[in-house]
């Protein structure tokens, strides 16, 4: 009964979320923007929602109840103005099949992942189910948004909220949408299952991020729709939209930003503050997501920077000015309602994980003092031989699986060294990682190379500990950019290449995530 409701609970959530990108995306269709603009600003705008309606809760219960009411009715009336004859005029040259499938696809695909790693479970604890399923046993992390939400709810967050971590020491976004969409008055056990669901499909903004940043990059909507079959079927979205900490939400909704500035997309645009807005409130929200995001948009400055991609005044002045008003308010609750706020902060630059009252340039400045020069650049490159790893023997061992004498044990350990490692987690792909460099030799995709590139590269050069540039610990945008360019290239060589990468991608995840999995098959 359990799984039932779970599938239940899926079905509607992912209807709620769907309404809440296509019709912000549908009335940007109707002022006559394109399909990357429209439903790059209809998933922006449904982050929007749930990071309001977070921060109000953040005041008090009744005033985040008011909020959500009234978040709902807008969203409603929206789709009722949709009805209306111009909307068929405005959106002629999109369709609605450009706006809706890449939505209604992404979100079928999440509720076949949760048919399949929770048919048969025990579903006495489904973060449990979800931490065991397609992985290594994980964490509790799974359970902190919802956590969350729940404190919040009840207008009382204490201060550690999880063992000592505090309610302000992981961005909140994920916890948003929990408190938008879970229905009133739903009880404890329920709403464990709901928000499962709820959380999974959430995670497949992923997808439609990577064929947003795809469409962008190609042109070609079936190029975008195999790029994201590649991706749906790569370890990195198996695991963690199951395991649903949030990480693949921010990875897609950087996919906006990237699309918006790092294709020729930038081109048409470069001059529009709505534009410029969108890419801005993209990339505050995915910082309002995971913290990690950091890494990314500091190369992506620097990649704009050293392209000379230099947006007109009103793209930045609406990007900037969206970017501070949408974060500012995190910022606050982290000084002055549950400080500091800073722990993952000084764990990732300094490698002091434990919570104290240090400063994060107190903690850098004790961390590096204990270092010399070279053992700092020996360092650096861990972080990078751990990033690249070594992606050709460990492709040839996935497909030598089924050849093995424990197929099941050998499966086992091939799926933790996919969790652990930056190129494993795209499967088929992995050797991109370098060899996506090739990008920066065609003209299209050089800017998008360049700064995914930007990203591991400050990634590893800033995170201290040696080895610890894992995807756990990152952001996941980078691996999405690599398959989008990856799916690029492979294109302009062959259709048929790029049809074999992914039927490929599909068969490696079959045998080791599905087949081979103990946990699945008994």
């Amino acid at each position: 009964m359990a799984f039932f409701f779970l599938l239940l609970f899926a079905l509607f959530s992912g209807a709620c979320l769907a309404l809440s990108i296509l019709v912000p995306a549908g009335l940007l269709a109707r002022r006559g923007e394109n399909e990357i603009v429209s439903l790059g600003g209809g998933l922006v705008a449904s982050a929007v929602a749930a990071w309001i309606c977070v921060l109000a809760f953040t005041v008090a219960p009744v005033i985040g109840h008011v909020v959500r009411l009234a978040i709902w009715v807008l969203i409603a009336a929206g789709a009722l103005s949709l009805v209306r004859p111009p909307l068929n005029r405005a959106v002629a040259a999109i369709g609605w099949d450009g706006l809706t499938w890449p939505v209604l696809v992404s979100f079928a695909f999440g509720f076949l992942l949760l048919v399949a790693g929770f048919a048969g479970a025990d579903l006495t604890d489904p973060f449990a189910v979800a931490a065991n399923r397609f992985s290594h046993p994980l964490p509790n992390d799974n359970f902190l948004p919802y956590q969350f939400a729940q404190f919040l709810l009840s207008g009382t967050v204490p201060s550690p909220m999880n063992g000592d971590w505090l309610s302000s020491d992981r961005p909140p976004l994920q916890t948003g949408f929990t408190l938008l969409w879970t229905p009133p008055l739903m009880s404890a056990d329920m709403a464990a299952y709901y928000y499962q669901g709820l959380a999974t499909l959430l995670q497949m903004y992923a997808l439609i991020g990577v064929y947003l940043l795809t469409r962008a990059l190609s042109g070609s909507w079936k190029v975008a729709a195999l790029t994201g079959v590649v991706a749906a079927a790569s370890p990195l979205v198996i695991v963690h939209a199951v395991f649903v900490w949030p990480k693949l939400v921010p990875a897609g909704l950087l996919c906006v930003t990237a699309a918006l500035f790092f294709t020729g997309e930038f081109d048409v645009q470069r001059r529009r503050g709505l534009v410029g807005a969108i890419a801005g409130l993209a990339a505050a929200l995915a910082l309002g997501a995971h913290g990690a995001t950091a890494f990314v948009l500091v190369a992506f400055a620097a990649a704009a920077l050293l392209l000379h991609r230099l947006p007109h005044w009103r793209f930045s002045v609406a990007g900037l000015g969206v970017f501070a008003v949408c974060y500012l308010p995190w910022t606050f609750y982290q000084r002055f309602v549950d400080p500091p706020g800073t722990r993952l902060v000084k764990w990732h630059l300094a490698g002091r994980g434990e919570p104290d009252g240090t400063s994060i340039s107190d903690a850098m400045r004790a961390s590096l003092g204990e270092v010399s020069v070279l053992d700092w650049i020996y360092v650096r490159w861990l972080n990078v031989k751990a990033i690249v790893a070594q992606p050709v023997g460990h492709l040839l061992d996935k497909l030598g699986l089924a050849f093995a004498d424990d197929p099941v044990s050998f499966a086992a350990h091939l799926r933790a060294l996919d969790f652990f490692t930056v190129s494993y987690s795209l499967g088929v792909l992995a050797p991109m990682v370098p060899l996506g460099l090739a990008g920066l030799a065609i003209a299209r995709l050089r800017a998008l190379t360049a700064a995914t590139f930007l990203a591991l590269l400050i990634w590893a050069g800033l995170m201290f500990e040696p080895g610890n540039a894992i995807p756990h610990q990152g952001s996941l945008f980078p691996q999405l950019a690599v398959f989008a360019v990856s799916m690029v290239i492979a294109a302009r060589i062959s259709r048929i290449l790029a049809l074999i990468v992914a039927a490929s991608q599909i068969v490696l995840a079959l045998l080791v995530y599905f087949i081979f999995n103990a946990g699945l098959t008994g």
